[in-house]
């Protein structure tokens, strides 16, 4: 039998996800316990993989991984560890909890033509209560096998969390540009996000990770952080532009350090005159003094400094920008 029905998705790396059968919404769904083979009492196997869910919210197909399975698949004479499917109460439909991969590529195999290979797999034994319980546990069950980065939190939250709009938007920050090498890592992005936010504390991968609920990013928030984005990327201080870089195609604003110090100084760079310090000015500043830049590596106040040295060049007195100090107390002071 021929595994026809998929289902494709975009996902926060720009892969697209392939199910070998993933939602029950296009296809028939079957009665499992008659496309099953019982090899003992807690051990099934199938080749009948229209009997097998691979639940939205779990971790996003890797092409890459399927295909490194379907190599040894094909080496060591369809021999495969053994995954693990679950139930929830009043629906039952198996649902993959580990190893979707595997399905995946014994699907593209036999659609290949290049043989039938068995699933084999164990029933939890008990039923959960709801998807979401479902998918809590298979976060937990991969965490301990591959631990899930925050991508694939990412992925797993922008089809089942309650407030999915919010990661949605953080999804297609990290996808702006068409260029990856323009497009920023999910710790800046989050930094950013949170900084228009108006979080107060700074918000880690870690922490995005292990609160689901904790990270809010507004249709306003996201407006100020593309914003700030596509202004840096035509900016120069932009690779193609700059006279100083982190590497050959990675610009100078591409690190976190420098990000800080930069929402830092949008946000509380001010002088006695009342001029404040602005992104266009610091624009201006790069383009004729970019070759003046050093690069602090990670240090707040250095790079900070490193910052204000360029946008202070040539400058007269009133239109000079204070010293990191200054700008770090000013910060404190209004966050105690």
């Amino acid at each position: 039998m021929t595994n026809t029905n998929r289902q494709t998705e975009q996902t926060s790396n720009g892969f697209l996800k392939t199910f070998g059968i993933i939602n029950t919404k296009n296809r028939k769904t079957i009665n499992w316990e008659k496309h099953t083979e019982k090899l003992s009492e807690d051990v099934f196997k199938t080749t009948d993989f229209n009997s097998l869910i691979n639940i939205v919210g779990n971790r996003p197909i890797k092409p890459a991984n399927v295909k490194s399975i379907k190599k040894s698949i094909l080496e060591n004479g369809g021999v495969l560890q053994k995954g693990e499917v679950g139930k929830i109460k009043n629906d039952g439909t198996l649902y993959v909890i580990n190893g979707q991969h595997r399905v995946d590529a014994c699907i593209q195999l036999e659609d290949e033509g290049k043989g039938v290979f068995p699933f084999s797999y164990n029933i939890k034994e008990e039923e959960f209560e709801s998807r979401d319980d479902l998918i809590s546990y298979i976060q937990e069950i991969n965490s301990k096998v591959k631990k899930w980065n925050a991508e694939d939190h990412l992925d797993s939250r922008c089809l089942v969390h309650k407030d999915k709009d919010s990661h949605i938007r953080l999804r297609q920050i990290l996808n702006i540009f068409d260029s990856k090498c323009d497009n920023m890592g999910m710790s800046i992005v989050l930094m950013i996000a949170s900084h228009y936010e108006g979080a107060t504390a700074k918000m880690s991968t870690t922490k995005f990770m292990s609160d689901a609920d904790i990270f809010k990013f507004s249709e306003q928030a996201y407006d100020l952080s593309r914003g700030l984005l596509v202004r840096l990327n035509k900016s120069s201080l932009h690779f193609s532009r700059c006279a100083k870089n982190l590497r050959k195609d990675k610009s100078i604003f591409k690190h976190e350090y420098f990000i800080r110090a930069l929402l830092n100084a949008l946000k509380w760079g001010v002088n006695d005159y009342g001029c404040k310090f602005t992104f266009s000015e610091l624009d201006s500043q790069f383009e004729k003094y970019s070759h003046l830049y050093k690069h602090q590596g990670n240090n707040d106040s250095a790079m900070l400094q490193s910052i204000l040295d360029i946008y202070n060049k040539g400058k007269i007195q009133k239109n000079r920008i204070e010293e990191v100090d200054v700008i770090i107390n000013r910060k404190l002071s209004k966050t105690k």
